[in-house]
């Protein structure tokens, strides 16, 4: 898959942004399936927006439900694997693995971000 010159362009520009990103003003709703709900902070709503990735959102909200006896912190890895294939980690910040799953294809234009998961709000690590 070839990378177009907008596609560049909108990694740099995030990329350049997220230095920016040091706590939140502002919570945003995600909802989900069933009537539960993620909050978002500023900068994980810019990347969505941005890097038009909403559907990562919705894959992190679908495993709350099996993941709703854990109740310590998750931190979500997206990772490309090669072009257009990327995996999928949910762990819980000590390398334990609640969460693996393999994305066959996407136009996501990061080789990789990482979300932290805590009390139901979703966010960047510096955003902690």
């Amino acid at each position: 898959m070839e990378v177009t010159t907008q596609e560049q362009n909108k990694r740099q520009e995030i990329l350049n942004s997220l230095p920016y990103f040091t706590g939140t003003e502002n919570y945003y709703e995600h909802r989900m399936f069933g009537g539960g709900k993620l909050l978002l902070t500023d900068g994980v709503k810019y990347i969505s927006e941005t890097a038009e990735s909403f559907w990562l959102l919705d894959c992190i909200a679908s495993y709350q439900g099996k993941l709703r006896n854990y109740t310590g912190m998750q931190v979500w890895t997206l990772q490309r694997k090669n072009d257009c294939e990327f995996f999928l980690e949910c762990s819980d910040g000590n390398s334990n693995r609640l969460v693996y799953q393999k994305i066959p294809f996407s136009d996501f234009c990061l080789s990789s971000i990482t979300y932290w998961l805590c009390e139901g709000v979703l966010m960047l690590k510096s955003e902690y």
